[in-house]
């Protein structure tokens, strides 16, 4: 299509000449961004396994705490009445 045809075609010539081209860049361009969009999604599913990794570390950390605690407080519960302590005397007297 010559510069003149081109001024005096009709929008239905110019869809015809053209409508090709503008699909196959619509596709590429949606090609891209599925592509881009599968990798945000990976890598934002690779950062949920590292914050759960890092959770399960946190908890299994918080419960060896509460158990060395409870293992703790039974150490001073057995040696303070291992102390041979009167319960109606010492610390236990009742005021």
């Amino acid at each position: 299509m010559t510069h003149v045809e081109r001024r005096r075609a009709t929008p239905l010539q110019w869809m015809r000449d053209y409508a090709p081209v503008g699909v196959m860049g619509l596709m590429g361009w949606l090609l891209i961004t599925a592509v881009s969009t599968q990798k945000d999604i990976v890598s934002t599913q690779k950062d949920i396994v590292a914050l759960r990794l890092q959770v399960a570390m946190v908890q299994k950390d918080i419960t060896a705490h509460a158990v060395d605690s409870k293992d703790d407080a039974r150490k001073v519960s057995e040696t303070h009445h291992s102390a041979n302590i009167n319960p109606c005397n010492g610390c236990h007297t009742k005021k």
